[in-house]
């Protein structure tokens, strides 16, 4: 059901950082290659969603764009944290 709804979520086309970490962090023991895939996607055609640049917050800008990477590299299905 959780599988099905944050499916749905990245589908949509209105994924936020949040939606992505907690996405990332609750599947990242699926080992499923397809949804990692789909993650991967929406990563690449939502950034300006996922990560919305203003003027004067570059340093939060990019640390929230070290975050999405870092969420994003750590909880492959493949990884389980940093050092696994």
């Amino acid at each position: 059901m959780l599988f099905n709804k944050a499916s749905e979520k990245i589908d949509s086309g209105t994924l936020n950082a949040s939606d992505f970490h907690y996405i990332m962090q609750g599947h990242r023991n699926k080992k499923s290659k397809d949804f990692y895939l789909k993650l991967k996607k929406a990563m690449i055609e939502q950034k300006d969603l996922l990560n919305p640049k203003s003027a004067g917050k570059e340093a939060i800008w990019a640390n929230n764009l070290v975050n999405l990477f870092f969420s994003f590299a750590s909880n492959r299905p493949t990884k389980f944290g940093v050092y696994s």
